[in-house]
């Protein structure tokens, strides 16, 4: 699901980038019509969808205060989100050279807007070790308006691709692995290690 959402954001971002519109859905669309549409083997979810084309003339309601109530371009601070070489020590923003990539990243796309991705940075800026912060595993089942997944799997997919998009803007390159580091959690956090991303 990282993967998925990693890929399809790279295409979001090429389609905003020509000017076309989108929109991501997670648990925003009615997944009985779709099965009408898609033959889904058993073990099969439709993860998430997103819909682009060009702006019609009139907006909806739902257009107008989804926004209000979504907040989508409220953000929390940086040091919310990101560590230096473990999770006691909050980024210290401007000793770190992936800060303005870090900053646009916790921009991306985010179910509710829980802005659910975490990443420790190593002290040297060559290593980023990404995580998944849960909390919406009471809205994943399959009632209306549910999510057939845990989304915070893709909104941490869309902040790699994001972040991933800002270094190699800057000319900065790098790849990634699966080689958990096994630090300490925080206390209560619901957290998993999905991958780092390596200079």
């Amino acid at each position: 699901l990282f993967e998925l959402a990693f890929v399809l954001h790279g295409l979001v971002l090429q389609l905003t980038h020509l000017g076309v519109d989108t929109v991501w859905m997670g648990g925003s669309f009615s997944r009985a019509s779709i099965k009408k549409s898609v033959d889904l083997a058993p073990g099969e979810i439709i993860g998430a969808m997103v819909a682009f084309g060009y702006a019609g003339g009139r907006r909806r309601f739902i257009d107008i205060v989804a926004p209000l109530v979504l907040k989508p371009a409220k953000r929390k601070p940086m040091e919310h989100f990101y560590f230096t070489d473990d999770f006691s020590h909050p980024l210290d923003s401007s000793a770190s050279s992936l800060s303005g990539a870090l900053d646009l990243a916790r921009r991306a796309p985010s179910a509710k807007n829980k802005q659910s991705w975490r990443a420790v940075v190593s002290s040297d800026d060559k290593r980023v070790d990404i995580y998944a912060a849960f909390g919406l595993r009471d809205e994943v089942g399959t009632g209306f308006r549910q999510y057939a997944c845990p989304p915070e799997y893709l909104d941490v997919g869309t902040w790699a691709r994001s972040f991933v998009a800002a270094l190699e803007a800057e000319g900065v390159h790098g790849h990634f692995v699966v080689d958990d580091p096994r630090y300490a959690m925080p206390r209560d956090a619901d957290m998993e290690y999905l991958a780092s991303w390596v200079l």
